[in-house]
């Protein structure tokens, strides 16, 4: 099975976390159809898009490269 990691954020205050659950039910579902283990998941709440602060975003890009050396 392939190795996969999902990301899910929302956006501000107005919406609420279980719109990261949602994500993450959709990412994880799409993973398995497709062959996927989800291994690690990286999520940002109430962070605008707008903003250059992700922290996981952030951390999931590093990872992303510590692995691929």
């Amino acid at each position: 099975m392939k190795r996969a990691a999902a990301y899910a954020r929302y956006s501000s205050h107005n919406q609420q976390e279980i719109s990261i659950e949602a994500q993450l039910t959709r990412i994880r579902e799409y993973a398995k159809k497709q062959g996927y283990s989800i291994v690690e998941v990286y999520e940002d709440k109430a962070i605008s898009g707008f903003e250059n602060n992700h922290p996981g975003f952030e951390k999931m890009i590093e990872d992303a490269s510590e692995s691929s050396n």
